[in-house]
């Protein structure tokens, strides 16, 4: 009974998500008299966009009795119409845009054919991803003395059910992003010297954002005793850091399996000079086909740690 349960619930939720797309349900609504059939729904998580594709039957008796057919919803795109032979058309020719933002379509002024192809495209809100795909939570499967292995997993939740709205559903850019954590690797490759400096600037950062004058200066005093041995000026180690911790020199030291691939790397949300860890987008494709992705991100740990030594300037005997 538990699992009759479930699976009604990931139905629904699959028919939620997929109502979510309010502009589709709309254009369907109107182009009834069309009989639309479904082709094919395509999703792109990361610029939240969805776009559909529809076969419209418009048989000569159909046009002449149909007046025009507006479309009262302004947050989509007519982007592509094509002949049932695959001819393509002018969209202007044959849609125009009303003041309000609506599609207007004249069937009178269509080509002399009864189906046509007509491709749209619009947005998409941000849950329906949640009730579309499962995401797994990226597990740390593997460590090593060389690397940290994460291993990566999503899935379309019901393809069954999707199968009976669309003959086709692609989902672009599925995000299984995880963080992965740095503070270790600076902890292994730098000495008390550069830990104090550390220390010394993420103090300093932290009273800049108060309104303490006199921690301010405090904060800055101690950072610059921290640095007065050593040849980088404060400026010129956060600049370092900063580096080392950019998207550009840790990417170097990234790598997913097929079929993913890395999307954005970034500094976690954490304030101060270093986050304590790195936001890592491993992107894939899901179609009713080729409907679940797995493999592993793997983080090359000691290679990042002899990087930041190198840059540091770190003694390795």
């Amino acid at each position: 009974m538990k699992d009759q349960g479930e699976n009604m619930q990931s139905a629904l939720n699959i028919k939620d998500a997929l109502s979510a797309l309010e502009w589709v349900n709309k254009v369907l609504e109107v182009l009834k008299p069309y009989k639309p059939i479904k082709k094919r729904m395509k999703i792109n998580q990361m610029d939240k966009t969805s776009e559909i594709a529809l076969v419209l039957n418009m048989p000569s008796r159909l046009k002449l009795n149909l007046t025009t057919t507006k479309i009262p919803y302004p947050n989509f795109f007519v982007n592509e119409m094509l002949t049932e032979d695959f001819s393509p058309l002018n969209v202007s020719d044959y849609w125009r845009r009303d003041h309000d933002g609506s599609w207007i379509l004249n069937p009178k002024n269509l080509p002399n054919c009864d189906r046509f192809f007509v491709r749209l495209k619009g947005t998409m809100p941000q849950e329906v991803i949640s009730k579309l795909v499962f995401i797994g939570e990226a597990a740390n499967r593997d460590q090593t003395e060389e690397s940290d292995k994460y291993w990566l997993e999503c899935m379309i939740k019901d393809v069954e059910l999707v199968e009976t709205m669309w003959e086709m559903l692609e989902i672009e850019d599925v995000n299984v992003g995880i963080n992965v954590g740095i503070n270790r690797c600076f902890s292994a490759a730098i000495p008390s010297g550069f830990t104090r400096k550390l220390r010394a600037t993420q103090r300093y950062i932290e009273a800049g954002h108060t309104r303490d004058r006199q921690k301010v200066y405090n904060a800055w005093a101690e950072l610059r005793r921290s640095h007065h041995t050593k040849s980088c000026s404060p400026e010129e180690f956060m600049e370092l850091i900063s580096r080392l911790t950019s998207g550009t020199i840790f990417g170097n030291y990234v790598h997913v399996e097929e079929p993913y691939n890395l999307g954005l790397i970034d500094r976690g949300s954490d304030t101060g000079v270093m986050p304590n860890f790195m936001r890592v987008q491993a992107l894939t494709n899901l179609d009713l086909k080729k409907y679940a992705a797995g493999g592993y991100l793997v983080f090359e740990k000691k290679k990042y740690i002899e990087e930041i030594k190198g840059n540091l300037g770190v003694d390795e005997k």
